[in-house]
């Protein structure tokens, strides 16, 4: 599977997202053009990234990300289980390249997102 993702990095991706949670694994890549605006994450059917591992504890509309240089923002937008940078809940946090998050706050019900680089998407 690891081959496979590396092929599937599109040309335009700047940020790939590994995501992890209690439903499996996926990998979602955002392209310069994307990352423009405010991208928002969540189960919401009108979010612009919706996870096949997000599970109930992710907000319809949980986080929106931003590009910024060296990395992402990522802002929580009021969810109920929160945003978390290690064991801290943050409403707003500056995540550069190999650094990572999580989405809720029920340790075994998580989605552990880690921030690459395309060139780092099939590691």
């Amino acid at each position: 599977m690891i081959e496979a993702l590396e092929s599937a990095v599109p040309d335009d991706s700047v940020v790939t997202l590994a995501l992890r949670g209690p439903r499996g694994r996926d990998v979602l890549h955002l392209s310069a053009a994307q990352l423009e605006g405010f991208v928002v994450l969540g189960r919401y059917d009108r979010c612009h990234v919706r996870g096949e591992v997000f599970s109930d504890g992710v907000s319809r509309m949980h986080l929106g990300l931003m590009r910024c240089e060296g990395g992402i923002e990522v802002f929580d937008l009021a969810s109920t289980n929160g945003v978390y940078v290690g064991q801290r809940r943050v409403r707003f946090a500056r995540v550069t390249e190999h650094e990572s998050f999580s989405l809720g706050e029920d340790a075994d019900d998580r989605v552990h997102v880690r921030v690459r680089a395309p060139h780092d998407a099939a590691r």
